[in-house]
């Protein structure tokens, strides 16, 4: 079975620079990762921007999701397709551990808030979430609802309380 785990947040908040490092360790951990980069700009098949830097940091195949279509991006040339859910586009990913960027208003994975200080909060509209991180001065600190890890975390850290969501 597929770990999946989406992180959520306002522009700037850091959700990128998360994911490219949690990419990094668990490649180096010697974990099969993809990645999805929900996006509500118009697809391109460029490969540029977080689906650049997630694929640079290991991550593949990585797939940019716009409305009901998106771009997968392998070693080979991208391919689009269609889903009309976001479950969907995990057919197109044979990994062990899938990070999503973004898909807010989706309940079918878990969901981490990413938040930084000076950032205004995304509009959740209610959304359950397994845990905020704080990345505000550098840091990462846990706040989830059932623990909280008010001393900062590594990567590494953060890794194990995902595997922690993903075992219940």
């Amino acid at each position: 079975m597929t770990d999946v785990v989406s992180f959520i947040g306002s522009s700037t908040s850091g959700k990128t620079t998360l994911i490219v490092s949690l990419i990094k360790h668990l490649i180096a951990d010697g974990r099969r990762v993809g990645a999805i980069k929900h996006t509500h700009h118009p697809m391109n098949t460029l490969r540029k921007g977080d689906t650049q830097r997630f694929y640079d940091a290991g991550a593949s195949p990585v797939i940019l999701a716009g409305t009901g279509e998106a771009v997968v991006f392998s070693a080979s040339d991208p391919l689009i397709v269609h889903y009309a859910s976001p479950p969907e586009l995990l057919t197109h990913i044979a990994a062990e551990v899938v990070l999503v960027e973004g898909f807010k208003r989706f309940t079918g994975w878990p969901c981490i808030l990413v938040r930084r200080a000076g950032v205004p909060l995304p509009d959740l509209d209610d959304r359950e979430l397994e845990a905020t991180i704080d990345v505000s001065e550098g840091t990462m600190r846990i706040l989830s609802r059932d623990a909280h890890v008010p001393t900062p975390v590594d990567p590494a850290g953060l890794l194990r309380f995902l595997d922690t969501i993903w075992r219940r």
